[in-house]
């Protein structure tokens, strides 16, 4: 479920309709669908995605149509997935849920029933522990128009084709020093690593959702070679692309 409430019109809101099953299947599919829902939505909205892999899609949907995030359409997912929460640009707040009290209630009940009880069907609540607030959420975090469009720049173009800080910098119309040192200061990243950070993310994307090699994906994301995306890959996540690939599908 993916639902849109809007500030404008008294609080109005948009329910995003479910996929049909080849759309399920293939992203490329429903991806023109749900830009198109996106952009008829009335801006500034607040969405909300039912697990964080769906809002990760929203994500990349409103980078492809070019609407920003947070500043048009703020975006909370569910579940608190780091693998996914942490990979996405910018990136995604999520609600926090009580999965080992939920557990405990599943093997509570599991057990009364192996014990012979005869059980009336319940419904038990698990109260979510908190919301994990990121940049999807945060209004204020791009307040700065020109390090906002050169984030925006970075976010839509870095994953897909070969960008370098040059192209950033002329978004500025000043000195590289002075739009280096500027971006650091905002963003708390200099554009070199927010290039980097966005296709490490298109990287994790492609593992997750495609069965391309890791060489196949280290020349679709320009990195310079497979070693060299390894290593920058498990510097950032702490373990191999392989690893990953089977964490992420085991969650799934």
């Amino acid at each position: 479920m993916i639902l849109g409430v809007g500030s404008a019109a008294g609080g109005t809101y948009s329910e995003y309709g479910a996929p049909t099953g080849k759309a399920r299947r293939d992203w490329a599919i429903e991806q023109p669908r749900m830009e198109a829902w996106l952009k008829s939505l009335q801006k500034p909205v607040a969405l909300f995605a039912a697990m964080d892999g769906r809002a990760r899609q929203v994500l990349d949907a409103c980078l492809d149509a070019g609407i920003t995030v947070p500043e048009e359409v703020a975006v909370l997912g569910c579940d608190d997935d780091p693998l996914i929460c942490e990979a996405t640009f910018p990136t995604l707040s999520s609600i926090q849920l009580n999965s080992e009290h939920a557990g405990y209630l599943l093997a509570e009940h599991l057990d009364e029933l192996m014990r012979g009880k005869r059980l009336r069907r319940r419904v038990d609540w698990c109260r979510p522990t908190r919301v994990a607030a990121r940049r999807s959420t945060d209004a204020t975090a791009m307040a700065d128009k020109r390090v906002a469009r050169a984030c925006e720049y970075i976010w839509r173009e870095a994953g897909h084709q070969s960008i370098g800080v040059p192209d950033v910098v002329s978004l500025f119309g000043s000195s590289r020093r002075y739009a280096e040192n500027h971006f650091k200061a905002v963003v708390g990243r200099t554009i070199m690593e927010e290039i980097r950070l966005v296709k490490l993310g298109r990287v994790c994307a492609l593992l997750e959702e495609t069965n391309l090699s890791i060489g196949e994906i280290a020349e679709k994301c320009d990195f310079v070679s497979e070693s060299n995306l390894g290593l920058l890959f498990r510097k950032r996540h702490n373990m191999t692309m392989t690893a990953y690939r089977k964490a992420a599908r085991r969650v799934k």
